[in-house]
């Protein structure tokens, strides 16, 4: 109720209290309001600080799964390359025994033409 150009510039004493009193209620209505969403801002600002630190756990997990996986994948390289080499030896020695075996035979088969009991004279 604030004066407007066609009302008087005198209020009653009654009229004063009537809107000091409106003032006091809007002010009230406003404070409480004020409380309100103070307090619903905090709730908001402790789960966002909550939600963060969720986010940071999470991404400090992450990054110790992602060293032990880097770890594991170290370690499986480095055996595999001693698989490698490992077959590569076991292949040559196969190899290299077939070739024997098959020198062996050629000799077995030489002497086997010339040797007329071959199963009981050597």
């Amino acid at each position: 109720m604030l004066p407007s150009a066609t009302m008087p510039e005198s209020m009653t004493i009654n009229e004063l209290r009537q809107a000091i009193l409106a003032m006091m209620n809007r002010k009230d209505e406003l404070e409480e309001q004020n409380r309100s969403l103070r307090n619903l801002l905090d709730g908001e600002m402790e789960h966002s600080a909550a939600l963060r630190q969720e986010m940071d756990n999470w991404r400090r997990k992450v990054a110790e799964q992602e060293e032990r996986h880097a770890t594991k994948v170290q370690a499986l390289a480095r055996e595999n390359e001693v698989l490698k080499v490992q077959l590569k030896k076991y292949v040559g020695a196969v190899q290299m025994l077939r070739r024997e075996g098959q020198a062996v035979e050629g000799k077995d088969k030489g002497k086997k033409n010339k040797n007329p009991c071959p199963q009981f004279c050597h």
